[in-house]
């Protein structure tokens, strides 16, 4: 017998049931430890929004935000596979190949006197291998 789990995955083991005759034996479910796959997050945009702005597009400061926070708005999670956690994986789109993303480029003088520095608080991997020019990051 299978069952469709999601987060949590089970097996089917042989648990003795509390009857009084203890020959009769029926069946459970042990859980097992909770699995996660982890999320790739794919950063579609080179310009740099000052807060997270849920379009459907995600820049790399979105994309680091959404790490940080584990969570992130419905347009821009849909393009997440994965889940939201601990070492998670930032990849770029291939229309990125070649160009430059200038953190705080896009700000108005109003942003920039107040922003706040770009950190990362949870572990994740920025992969820009599919690039075959690479890609730069200036700030």
């Amino acid at each position: 017998m299978r069952f469709p789990f999601t987060s949590r995955q089970a097996r089917l083991t042989k648990v003795p049931r509390r009857t009084r005759s203890s020959r009769q034996i029926g069946r459970g479910l042990e859980y097992l430890e909770d699995r996660r796959l982890l999320a790739t997050i794919p950063v579609t945009l080179a310009s740099d929004a000052a807060s997270p702005v849920d379009d459907g597009e995600i820049t790399l400061r979105e994309a680091i935000t959404y790490v940080n926070e584990g969570i992130a708005p419905p347009n821009d999670l849909a393009l997440i596979n994965g889940n939201l956690g601990q070492n998670d994986r930032i990849i770029f789109d291939p229309s990125l190949d070649g160009q430059t993303i200038t953190l705080g480029k896009d700000w108005t003088a109003n942003q920039l006197l107040f922003r706040e520095a770009l950190t990362i608080t949870n572990s994740v991997t920025i992969d820009a291998t599919m690039l075959p020019n690479g890609l730069t990051i200036d700030a």
